[in-house]
């Protein structure tokens, strides 16, 4: 449990690969409540176990791509010993595209086989960032622009695009609040306009401008009901919700406009468009915000 633990968060903070290796059995079981938090967490991490000698009466016999699929991880197996590298550069790749663990299955009985001449091991390929649709980014942009309280939200998936500064950026351009979900938090400590979280575990000037704000603009953030307070939080404001993954958009409360592509690239359109139209913030309603925050003594 604790290696897995220690994978799992070696790869969220490093943005890197975490490689963890179990024996069977228990070693496995044990993990499991780790697992299915790297799972939730979307991080990418090769669990390396193995099947238990072929022995049906084995003590320690389980089945592994069962216990795999019980956390929501990916499984792969070994086939053969001189396939080895072939299924870890899958297990490396898969881990990348679905973002999500694989747990990989070296059987116990190939550890002592001869593997032969193997190929390296591949550099797995990161996908590109998603670009946003023109006409989703328009629409998006319409309604952001036109609101005079707007909060830009950032959640796990702005910070791991690297959006801090296009968020930033932004919310000069719009007058709008900085804000992160709990998975993000401190992403943008020192600007003058971070409310902080937003959610049940806002302060008292956050929760003020997440009572007054007429739009919430949220970047890679689930808008789960911790961050929502079970869409009391976005009740009667209106609703950008920008995400690789389209899967996220209304699960947990209803979105007026999602706009499927990578945060950073979908922030950096939107302020090239905004330059462009040589925009200015609608309102003065962030000015008040910055005070406000400006007086608070956190103590």
């Amino acid at each position: 449990a604790n290696a897995v633990g220690m994978g799992d968060g070696w790869s969220r903070r490093a943005g890197r690969i975490g490689v963890v290796s179990l024996t069977h059995g228990p070693a496995l079981t044990n993990a499991l409540t780790n697992m299915v938090e790297a799972v939730r967490a979307n991080s990418q991490l090769v669990i390396i176990t193995g099947s238990t000698p072929l022995e049906p009466t084995h003590f320690q016999r389980m089945d592994l791509s069962a216990t795999a699929l019980t956390a929501g991880a990916g499984f792969e197996v070994v086939t053969k010993a001189e396939n080895a590298v072939r299924h870890l550069n899958r297990a490396l790749q898969r881990t990348v595209a679905e973002r999500r663990p694989i747990v990989l299955d070296l059987p116990i009985w190939m550890l002592d086989a001869d593997a032969g001449k193997q190929r390296a091991v591949a550099a797995p390929q990161w996908p590109a960032p998603q670009v946003p649709d023109i006409d989703a980014l328009d629409e998006a942009l319409g309604l952001l622009v036109s609101s005079p309280r707007p909060i830009i939200l950032a959640g796990r998936g702005a910070y791991a695009s690297g959006a801090k500064e296009a968020l930033i950026e932004l919310a000069e351009r719009v007058g709008g609040a900085l804000a992160t979900t709990l998975w993000a938090r401190g992403m943008f400590d020192g600007h003058p306009s971070n409310i902080g979280i937003y959610g049940n575990l806002a302060h008292p000037v956050a929760s003020g401008a997440i009572g007054e704000a007429t739009c919430v603009i949220a970047f890679g953030a689930s808008l789960n009901p911790l961050t929502t307070y079970r869409g009391e939080l976005t009740r009667g404001k209106q609703i950008i919700q920008v995400d690789s993954d389209p899967g996220r958009f209304g699960w947990f409360i209803g979105v007026d406009v999602p706009v499927a592509a990578d945060a950073k690239a979908t922030a950096v359109a939107m302020n090239e468009a905004l330059a462009e139209n040589e925009h200015e913030p609608v309102s003065s309603w962030v000015n008040d915000v910055q005070a406000a925050l400006a007086a608070r003594n956190p103590r």
